[in-house]
């Protein structure tokens, strides 16, 4: 989840954004589908997971392009 929140945080303005949020959201699905399935983890652990993973890629995206998450100023237009 942290690879494909990087990924969809880096790719966000450009033309590969639906791509990567498509085939990484696929990804995510099955991995988590296959931890439930195999029976090693439970829902409440996928979510908590999925949680830290997005908090940590956001955070991390934060310190290095703060300008990314800026909210732009309509009087400026």
């Amino acid at each position: 989840m942290a690879l494909v929140a990087a990924l969809v945080i880096l790719s966000w303005q450009s033309t590969w954004r639906w791509l990567v949020l498509i085939v990484g959201g696929w990804f995510v699905l099955v991995i988590a589908w296959t931890r439930l399935y195999l029976g090693v983890h439970y829902p409440s652990d996928i979510l908590a997971g999925w949680l830290v993973s997005a908090a940590w890629a956001i955070g991390v995206s934060l310190l290095i392009k703060p300008h990314l998450f800026e909210a732009k100023d309509s009087s400026k237009l």
